[in-house]
């Protein structure tokens, strides 16, 4: 995605900015880590939902340095929510519920899950990950965090199939359009 930042990508030399002020948190221990919030947002009926959290417990990076925050729209997949802070919310260094009678709008939860972030002593990241994403690296908070910028997101895709999270141009009135390069983007031959 950084070709679309003046002069940070180049069909010769690819990304220049991406290995710009890194951070290599191999070398630091699991007690100095950053600590982040992990916001899981359920808006929607999702299928596979269990393997969503099943893949969200697997995340390599220690629970006691995560708080876990999470809101639920779908009423008959709270369960879900409800198992997997069972079972796993004692690890993690706090468990939030934003409640879904309260914060009945994804926005206002959203806004609601970053003032907390916002207003706690302890989080120096917000990891917001919606029910619908599959993360198949358990790394994947680690890289993003290794990149040491202040906003990032990762470039979600569906495999064998021009969809992705991102569109990579503006019309002229305001709307999302695909690039030029969108299907180079997408098919991960330029980046």
């Amino acid at each position: 995605m950084c070709n679309y930042l003046a002069r940070a990508w180049s069909p010769e030399g690819g990304c220049h900015i991406c290995s710009e002020e890194t951070r290599d948190l191999s070398k630091t221990p699991d007690s100095e880590l950053p600590i982040v919030q992990l916001t899981i947002f359920i808006t929607q009926p999702i299928p596979f939902l269990e393997v969503f959290f099943e893949r969200i417990a697997k995340l390599n990076y220690p629970k006691d340095r995560m708080h876990l925050t999470t809101h639920c729209l779908v009423e008959k997949q709270q369960k879900f929510v409800d198992d997997f802070t069972t079972t796993h919310g004692s690890s993690y260094r706090s468990v939030n519920l934003i409640d879904a009678k309260i914060f009945n709008s994804e926005r206002t939860a959203f806004v609601e899950a970053a003032s907390s972030c916002l207003k706690e002593e302890t989080c120096d990241y917000l990891f917001y990950v919606d029910g619908t994403v599959q993360f198949t690296d358990p790394d994947v908070l680690r890289h993003l965090m290794a990149a040491n910028r202040s906003v990032i997101a990762p470039m979600m895709t569906r495999r064998g199939k021009f969809w992705s999270s991102f569109w990579g141009d503006v019309s002229e009135d305001g709307g999302y359009i695909r690039s030029n390069d969108y299907f180079s983007i997408v098919e991960r031959t330029k980046m």
